[in-house]
């Protein structure tokens, strides 16, 4: 895997950790990470997806897999950090140290001395930058309207060619609803959901195919006051008992409306901008079209912070771009 012979003295160092093969447990199990195994990556994997400090990826151009530029370029997407850096394709295999390493230390050191970071990373967690998507199926209820969320948090990652495959007014037709409105893809900016079952399944739950994409039943909603409809800035009723969790250090991002009352986000939303990312959302203020004396802000939190539902009731709002929020008790 490199592209100039090793020496013996170079073959044994890379030897010393692994004197026997029942030393060698680890390095076996780790190819199996590279098949697509979304569960045992997929932190690392939304984590970095919110990386806005520096980020570089160099690659050699013999390196088969990982040093791909199809790879390469996969990795410059989706990590904001990576914007405006010089990520390079050396002459070397996979491991780049021993073909060219003076080469890429010169090259590492000049990155470090011309980038500044932003923010500290805020490690991974269960359910940040977790992506799921949903569809709400509107119904009359009574003298109101109300609607069942399905969604695929704990069933899959909602595949984008599946959910761009949807026909919104087929499903309404097939489920006899008002409307078949879509909410995603989304991407939690919580890092828990104690109690409750919004991101875990549980053996009652109903399922039910949209198209190809398999969804769950979460919850429902009480869209009496917008009439039916998904309109940005006025509540709904949310039927669930869970409590939101973030981390100590985890930035929030918060609306206050005219009477003072916080909602904070729980979710950002691609429904109207395809290329939002976590970390352009600190800036989201000065896109959103709000109501008379609404706010936005954005803070980093000195201690975990708890929202809770009341009485099995969460309050909740979203923005013009699709951005849902909660009440702040």
């Amino acid at each position: 895997m490199t592209v100039y012979q090793l020496t013996d003295e170079e073959i044994s160092a890379y030897n010393a950790p692994y004197p026997s093969i029942e030393y060698k447990a680890a390095i076996r199990a780790f190819p199996a990470m590279f098949v697509d195994i979304e569960m045992q990556n997929i932190i690392a994997w939304q984590t970095l997806g919110a990386f806005h400090n520096p980020f570089m990826f160099n690659a050699g151009e013999f390196d088969r897999s990982l040093g791909s530029e199809e790879n390469q370029q996969k990795w410059v997407e989706h990590v904001p950090g990576s914007d405006g850096n010089d990520h390079r394709r050396f002459l070397a295999g996979h491991f780049i140290q021993d073909d060219v390493g003076e080469e890429l230390a010169i090259h590492l050191l000049n990155f470090l001395r011309s980038t500044t970071p932003d923010e500290p990373l805020q490690a991974g967690s269960p359910t940040f930058n977790f992506r799921y998507c949903e569809i709400l199926l509107s119904y009359l209820d009574g003298s109101g309207v109300s609607a069942e969320i399905w969604g695929t948090p704990g069933v899959n990652y909602c595949p984008q060619d599946q959910w761009e495959a949807l026909n919104l007014d087929e499903i309404a037709d097939q489920y006899d609803a008002l409307l078949a409105i879509p909410n995603g893809p989304r991407f939690f900016v919580v890092d828990e959901s104690l109690g409750g079952g919004i991101i875990l399944p549980s053996p009652d739950d109903e399922y039910r195919l949209f198209g190809e994409l398999e969804m769950r039943l979460l919850t429902s909603v009480d869209l009496t006051d917008s009439q039916g409809e998904d309109v940005a800035y006025v509540p709904g009723k949310v039927l669930r008992d869970n409590t939101w969790l973030f981390y100590e250090g985890r930035r929030v991002y918060e609306l206050t409306d005219i009477h003072g009352q916080v909602y904070i986000m729980q979710s950002f939303s691609r429904l109207e901008d395809a290329n939002l990312q976590m970390d352009d959302l600190k800036h989201l203020g000065d896109r959103l079209n709000l109501p008379e004396g609404w706010t936005f802000s954005s803070r980093i939190l000195s201690e975990p912070l708890q929202v809770s539902a009341i009485d099995g009731i969460a309050m909740v709002l979203k923005d013009d771009l699709g951005n849902s929020y909660q009440l702040v008790p």
